[in-house]
């Protein structure tokens, strides 16, 4: 593939990565975890190279386990009330 063939498409690769992230930092910021977690794995396919997307799947991970845990004890609260209530 020629010089200028090859700038171009890594140019729309660069470009189609940076929109990817930017729409997954806006879903991550809105709390949206799931849907942003799909865009930085889409982010990754087109540069597995980079941390960035990495990072930010390991933090949604935490996340939707501190969700998961808090949920388990909101349920044990509220299942507590009910039975002495």
């Amino acid at each position: 593939m020629p010089f200028l063939q090859r700038s171009t498409s890594r140019k729309k690769q660069d470009k189609q990565y940076l929109d990817i992230i930017a729409s997954a930092d806006k879903l991550l910021a809105d709390k949206s975890y799931q849907p942003a977690r799909v865009q930085y794995q889409s982010a990754l396919k087109l540069k597995p190279e980079e941390k960035y997307p990495q990072d930010r799947i390991a933090e949604i991970d935490l996340a939707l386990t501190d969700l998961a845990k808090q949920k388990v004890l909101d349920d044990s609260v509220y299942l507590c009330d009910y039975q002495s209530g």
